[in-house]
């Protein structure tokens, strides 16, 4: 006995299937318009690796603030030179090496006084704890001291250091931070 289906949910049941293959169907032939391929560009809000390229120095400072190092060593030059301190990553730096204008192999390096301005207010944003904050901010290579505790001054120096940061703690979190 055969069934006798209408033409609607014949044709429904058709687009169905052809939207299932459409989204099931290997993408290797046409790469994703929505999503960086491997070696491509990216934009502002797209997910990337190491070896995205970028086509500004404002896009590539969205995942690298203050612009990307090929090594340590060009890391340091750049500081000596009044630039901020850089992340270094080799691939990121080949990658995306035509955006060294002066050739110092750190792309994209921003002047050490907006690396500072930016580092600060980035930091004050994820409300870290203490211990964590000061790690964070040894790792991108800055100093950090803690200039009060719960609204208690604590014993501090006076000397000014320009890559230091004088942490105001409240209930163990960090919130607010002078440079000095």
């Amino acid at each position: 006995m055969t069934t006798v289906r209408p033409v609607a949910l014949q044709l429904g049941a058709a687009l169905a299937a052809a939207a299932l293959l459409m989204v099931c169907a290997p993408t290797s032939a046409v790469a994703s318009a929505d999503y960086p391929q491997v070696g491509e560009q990216a934009g502002s809000e797209e997910f990337v690796d190491t070896s995205t390229r970028y086509r500004s120095c404002k896009k590539l400072r969205v995942y690298y603030p203050r612009g990307v190092a090929k090594s340590t060593a060009a890391k340091e030059r750049a500081i000596a030179n009044g630039y901020g301190p850089a992340q270094v990553n080799k691939k990121v730096f080949k990658v995306n090496k035509e955006l060294d204008d002066n050739k110092n192999r750190v792309v994209c390096e921003v002047s050490a006084a907006r690396a500072r301005k930016e580092f600060r207010t980035e930091l004050l944003e994820l409300q870290m704890p203490t211990a964590e904050a000061g790690e964070l901010v040894e790792e991108v290579g800055y100093e950090w001291r803690v200039g009060s505790y719960d609204g208690v001054p604590m014993a501090v120096t006076m000397d000014y250091n320009v890559n230091r940061l004088t942490f105001s703690v409240n209930d163990g979190y960090v919130t607010d931070a002078m440079w000095g």
